[in-house]
C-alpha cells in the first residue's frame, strides 16, 4: 500500500515541476525571460553607382522629414505621407544634370522603373514611412512616393530596393 502511495505522490508531484507553454509555443519561457520577442531590423537597401547603403528604420526617423500629400483618384481622398527625401538618402552628385533611372523594387520581385525625365521637377521624390499620421508596419514598411509629369502619382507600396542608374 505505501508503495501505490509513493507512486501516486511521484506521478502527480513530477508534473508540477514542470512549466506551462504559453500559447503553445515552444520558445515562450525563453521569449519571457528576455523581456520579449525583440522587433526585426528592417533594412531599405538604396543602390547608386555600385555601391550599396542601408538604412534602418531608426535612421530615417532621425533624418530630415518631409510630407507629400497625394489625392487617391479613386476615392478621392486626400493622404499625407511623411518621410525622408530621397536626395538625402544618396550622394548630393545623383541630383545633376545627367539623365537617371530610378529602379523600385517592391512587394514579391516586382520592379517599377522611372525615368528622370518623366518626374515633376517641381518636387522630390518620398520615401514615405508614415501615411496619415500612422507609422507603417511590417517588414517592408515603406512606400515610395513620386509626382510625375502625367499626374501619376501612385504611391509603390512594400519597398525593398531603391536602385539609381545613370544613363550614359
Amino acid at each position: 500500500m505505501i508503495k501505490h502511495c509513493f507512486a501516486v505522490f511521484l506521478f502527480f508531484s513530477a508534473g508540477l515541476s514542470l512549466p506551462a507553454q504559453r500559447h503553445g509555443r515552444a520558445d515562450a519561457i525563453q521569449n519571457y525571460t528576455r523581456g520579449g520577442p525583440s522587433e526585426p531590423v528592417l533594412l531599405l537597401q538604396i543602390r547608386f553607382q555600385g555601391k550599396r547603403s542601408y538604412f534602418r528604420h531608426s535612421d530615417l526617423r532621425k533624418m530630415q522629414r518631409s510630407a507629400v500629400a497625394l489625392t487617391d483618384s479613386a476615392t478621392g481622398i486626400t493622404h499625407t505621407y511623411e518621410g525622408v527625401d530621397l536626395d538625402t538618402l544618396i550622394p548630393a552628385t545623383a541630383y545633376g544634370s545627367v539623365p537617371k533611372i530610378i529602379e523600385v523594387s517592391f512587394g514579391s520581385h516586382q520592379t517599377r522603373t522611372i525615368s528622370s525625365n518623366d518626374l515633376d521637377p517641381a518636387t522630390t521624390p518620398l520615401l514615405a514611412d508614415t501615411v496619415d499620421g500612422k507609422k507603417l508596419s511590417g517588414y517592408t514598411p515603406y512606400y515610395f512616393v513620386a509626382k510625375t509629369r502625367q499626374d501619376d502619382s501612385a504611391p509603390i507600396e512594400n519597398v525593398k530596393l531603391i536602385a539609381i542608374k545613370m544613363l550614359p
